[in-house]
């Protein structure tokens, strides 16, 4: 009996030890991943409209792309906001102030965002890390079920 209670608290305490997202960062980065989404395919839209001078990129393209609608850009108030462009997709980069952890990445050319990178096991550097060239592609773009 001795044994099964210590290894009861023994388990409990490697459970509830583990790592957990803490509810906080729950309550903040789910709203933010959604205006993410939203801001990215914003961009996205006026890229592929041509909307955009072909040479923007980073500050100077989230500047522009939000001129008409600088409240795209309130959420993200209390971060650094990066930009990173391809031709006629962009992907968008949300990292602490500091810029020492990255918090979620997302590219315009797709509906749902891509890395909630907060709920890593250790933190991510502030870099993208989405290759537009192959996650923008037509093909796959393009679900099994031949949706969009």
């Amino acid at each position: 009996m001795q044994r099964k209670l210590i290894l009861f608290f023994v388990l409990s305490i490697t459970v509830g030890c583990s790592y957990a997202p803490a509810p906080r960062d729950q309550m903040e980065y789910y709203p933010l991943g959604s205006s993410l989404t939203q801001l990215s395919r914003v961009i996205e839209g006026k890229l592929y409209s041509g909307r955009l001078p072909a040479d923007l990129n980073g500050d100077m393209l989230l500047k522009e792309a939000t001129r008409d609608n600088p409240n795209l850009l309130l959420p993200f108030g209390d971060y650094k906001m990066k930009a990173n462009r391809s031709g006629r997709h962009v992907a968008l980069l949300v990292c602490d102030k500091e810029e020492t952890r990255a918090i979620l990445e997302d590219a315009g050319c797709t509906g749902t965002l891509e890395k909630h990178l907060w709920q890593a096991q250790s933190p991510q550097p502030c870099e993208f890390s989405i290759d537009l060239i192959t996650l923008c592609k037509p093909s796959s773009l393009v679900k099994p079920n031949g949706t969009h």
